[in-house]
């Protein structure tokens, strides 16, 4: 399609009238859903990976996610002024590389860092074209997390990629109903 600089609909045609009996299967026409989190992560591991790639270029992230709703099974709030930073939702999930056997990696006693998705509080922060730094709270600017786009060893010895994490001891963990 990109060397005859046609759409997909014009392409299809095309292959129909050389080929009467192709049948293009039914996710020729799939646009991915960013609501769904294994999406959402593949895509950030994926930005990720070509900033490594080409050292030069920060990712420019367009999967900003709102993170008001308490909607998950727990919510992350500032320990100094309780705003909401995320739920779980929006963590990525990652398994410890030791013996524990936790049926919830997130949620490893290893861990002193929960790694989020960029949610729109980090905006300005991640816009600002470092490859690493910190995060501060946007409510009582007080120092939460940091992040690194070439990844960060967790406490547990799992490599993640990227690491836009917030630490456990900053922020108090609230179970949801």
């Amino acid at each position: 399609m990109q060397t005859l600089k046609i759409s997909k609909e014009e392409a299809i045609t095309f292959i129909k009238k050389t080929h009467p009996n192709a049948q293009p299967n039914s996710e020729c026409d799939y646009t991915p859903n960013q609501k769904k989190k294994k999406y959402r992560q593949w895509l950030l591991k994926h930005k990720a990976d070509l900033r490594q790639i080409d050292d030069k270029t920060i990712p420019s992230i367009s999967l900003y996610m709102e993170h008001e709703s308490a909607d998950g099974q727990i919510s992350l709030k500032c320990k100094k002024c309780r705003f909401l930073l995320a739920n779980s939702n929006y963590i990525i999930d990652h398994e410890p590389l030791s013996n524990e056997t936790n049926k919830m990696p997130i949620y490893s006693s290893q861990c002193t860092h929960f790694f989020l998705e960029p949610l729109i509080w980090m905006k300005k922060e991640l816009d600002s074209g470092n490859i690493e730094g910190k995060f501060t709270c946007p409510k009582c600017n007080s120092r939460i997390g940091k992040y690194a786009w070439q990844g960060m060893t967790c406490s547990c010895k799992k490599w993640v990629t990227p690491a836009l994490s917030v630490q456990k001891g900053k922020i108090d963990i609230v179970k949801t109903k």
